[in-house]
């Protein structure tokens, strides 16, 4: 990558290149923000989409095309109904890119929640206490403490103002996080009978390895579907027992995203030769025998793809330190683990072990994991093997 800074803010030309040198992207920037015109390529060198920014804002239209030169998608305005409307995407993404293809009148709406991660419970009353007090145990300790009420108003705010709209849709794509908001959504607002969903099908990604990204939003739009289609998914993810859960796994849900995604999230549960759950897979793995910093760690369990099941750095990092408190431990710390930049951490000898298959990460002493609805522990226990 080649960029210019002038007194640590980026101003100039930038260009991205791929592993084998080729470019991929290059344009101005101005101020940190893209400014004029920028170009994408694909990896055999064809363009792939060009346009310009204003202020780091898309404007105008970004034709794209495909590797072999066709146009795929003209960059106009998208084929939306007319009126006033509001389209609710997750946590932002593409929120700023998407108005360049929306007639005026149309807004967008984003989600702030993951409820892929954490503690849910069914009843909708005691929701906001719960999620609340996760997500401040969750995120680091300089962040100030959520109060019920302020994730209540964050979580609803992006539906009241669908509510208000001519019309609504939920436009989301295949990641777990957004497959589990969608059956949220249908499970806790049963008065926005009127939202509409549309599923977006990754472009040159794995189905499952991230959100929903601008590429991917291009005529013909996928056929929307009213948010009802996906009501009966929420009280099985919210129930105590993963009986409901692993039961729409294996009948299907008619949803091949939300199929997939329901299948990532038994994929947490523990193995039985093992004891560990895809994400414990994830970070023993990428922790090793020999000390390395927790911050890579973290990092590189985010992008390992042997599950395409992404979660923050944030709730990776409380599994980690999770699984060194247990006794014995699976990992040991040099130095704070919070401070994720200034800490070490590499596997026990009973890590090692779990790794391999030689033990069970389940009996350890205070182990303990949180999947949904299901608290369980030693004494509420569910291996992936019993449910599928």
């Amino acid at each position: 990558m080649q960029r210019h800074f002038v007194q640590g803010v980026e101003t100039g030309l930038h260009t991205r290149f791929d592993d084998s040198g080729g470019k991929m992207e290059e344009g101005q920037v101005v101020d940190d923000l893209p400014e004029g015109r920028w170009r994408h390529w694909h990896p055999n060198g064809r363009l792939r989409t060009e346009g310009s920014y204003r202020a780091g804002v898309k404007v105008g239209t970004w034709p794209v095309w495909d590797k072999d030169g066709t146009v795929i998608d003209d960059g106009g305005l998208l084929p939306l109904p007319a009126g006033r409307g509001v389209i609710v995407l997750l946590a932002g993404r593409g929120d700023e890119e998407l108005r360049y293809r929306l007639a005026d009148g149309i807004g967008t709406a984003c989600f702030i929640e993951d409820f892929s991660t954490g503690p849910l419970g069914a009843d909708p009353a005691s929701l906001p206490e719960l999620r609340a007090g996760w997500w401040t145990r969750t995120l680091p300790a300089e962040h100030p403490p959520i109060q019920p009420p302020e994730w209540d108003e964050a979580w609803l705010e992006p539906l009241r103002r669908a509510a208000e709209a001519d019309w609504a849709e939920l436009w989301v794509g295949h990641s777990v996080r957004e497959q589990i908001l969608l059956a949220a959504v249908a499970g806790l607002c049963p008065d926005l009978p009127d939202l509409s969903v549309r599923v977006f099908a990754p472009v040159g990604r794995m189905p499952m390895m991230s959100g929903l990204w601008i590429e991917d939003i291009h005529p013909p739009l996928p056929e929307a579907m009213p948010v009802a289609a996906w009501s009966a998914i929420w009280p099985a993810l919210t129930a105590p027992d993963p009986g409901a859960l692993a039961d729409l796994v294996r009948k299907g849900t008619g949803h091949a995203a939300m199929d997939r995604a329901l299948a990532a999230m038994i994929d947490r549960y523990p193995a039985g030769a093992n004891g560990l759950g895809s994400m414990d897979r994830r970070l023993l793995t990428q922790a090793g025998k020999e000390w390395r910093k927790v911050a890579r760690v973290v990092g590189s369990a985010i992008s390992d793809t042997e599950t395409a099941d992404t979660v923050g750095d944030q709730v990776l990092l409380q599994r980690l330190i999770e699984l060194g408190s247990f006794d014995p431990p699976l990992v040991s710390f040099a130095g704070l683990p919070q401070t994720m930049r200034h800490s070490e951490c590499r596997l026990t000898d009973f890590g090692m072990a779990c790794l391999a298959g030689r033990a069970r990460a389940t009996a350890a002493t205070g182990w303990t994991d949180r999947i949904g609805g299901v608290t369980l522990s030693a004494k509420n226990l569910w291996y992936r093997e019993d449910l599928l």
